[in-house]
């Protein structure tokens, strides 16, 4: 129920401390130095990531096109989605996470800006924003999500992505995300 997914997510974000400034979405997803509080985004991008499984599914047509809905997906039907965790070429002290759609491709531009609200909102308004991203795709509410995700989560070398992995596994989680 909400409630519990509530509880959750609060739960989740528990002790990591807010970035402090706006972070936009770019084509290379979040960067910035590991020792700013990239956790907390970290945590945001595996809920919205289990989220962007779950309302989206493939439809050909005469052209390859997303169409957001899905309740009640069959497994068959279900797309994962992947977080990568890394910062490239940029200097070790730099980290970054970026959403993978489930075409393989980079998260689809109108995701973006779900993204930035999902990595900047003020925790208490959390769980109402992505209820409401649920429902503008077509999901009844965020606990009708059940299992119809899943999120792949990728990491590089660096000494602080496995840290940062377990943040991203904290925010699959009260979402119902395999």
């Amino acid at each position: 129920n909400m409630s519990d997914i509530s509880t959750s997510i609060q739960s989740a974000l528990e002790g990591y401390t807010p970035i402090g400034r706006k972070l936009s979405y770019g084509t290379a997803g979040f960067r910035d130095r590991v020792d700013s509080p990239l956790h907390t985004i970290f945590v945001r991008m595996g809920m919205l990531a289990t989220l962007r499984s779950s309302v989206c599914s493939f439809v050909e047509a005469k052209s390859d096109v997303w169409r957001c809905g899905g309740e009640n997906l069959k497994e068959s039907a279900i797309k994962s989605v992947g977080v990568m965790i890394t910062a490239s070429h940029n200097p070790p002290e730099d980290n970054g996470i970026k959403i993978v759609d489930s075409d393989g491709g980079m998260l689809s531009p109108t995701w973006e800006p779900f993204a930035e609200e999902v990595a900047n909102i003020d925790k208490s308004l959390l769980l109402h924003y992505l209820n409401g991203v649920a429902t503008s795709n077509g999901v009844k509410d965020l606990a009708s999500i059940g299992s119809s995700s899943i999120v792949f989560l990728g990491r590089d070398t660096r000494v602080h992505s496995a840290e940062l992995s377990v943040c991203v596994e904290k925010g699959i989680s009260p979402m119902s995300g395999r």
